[in-house]
């Protein structure tokens, strides 16, 4: 329900959704989710309305940060070496992989 909710909100009040629109036409999968929707509920405290809002940041900065290649990815630290810029970023140490992991076993950068 918090779902259809969510997607309501997109459709009906957000003007500013292109990139999600984007997201949506590479892979609807990947957007409509639901472990990935479940995410922006639970950071905002099952808000459906709020949630919609971060699901469509999110993509918004996931395209300005990653370009289009990336808009539907889960994007990795592989990733983030095969680009020669950023790969000088992560090893000139204002960036550094943590030894741990986070619950969800996902390698943390900090």
């Amino acid at each position: 329900r918090m779902i259809a909710e969510m997607h309501m909100e997109i459709q009906s009040n957000i003007s500013h959704k292109e990139a999600y629109l984007q997201a949506l036409s590479q892979n609807s999968a990947y957007v409509h989710d639901r472990d990935f929707l479940v995410r922006f509920l639970r950071a905002d405290r099952y808000q459906p309305k709020q949630a919609a809002h971060r699901l469509v940041g999110f993509f918004a900065y996931k395209r300005e940060l990653f370009g289009t290649d990336y808009l539907t990815k889960e994007i990795t630290l592989d990733d983030l070496y095969e680009n020669e810029e950023d790969r000088k970023t992560l090893e000139g140490g204002l960036y550094q992989v943590l030894p741990g992991r986070d619950r969800s076993g996902r390698v943390v950068v900090g």
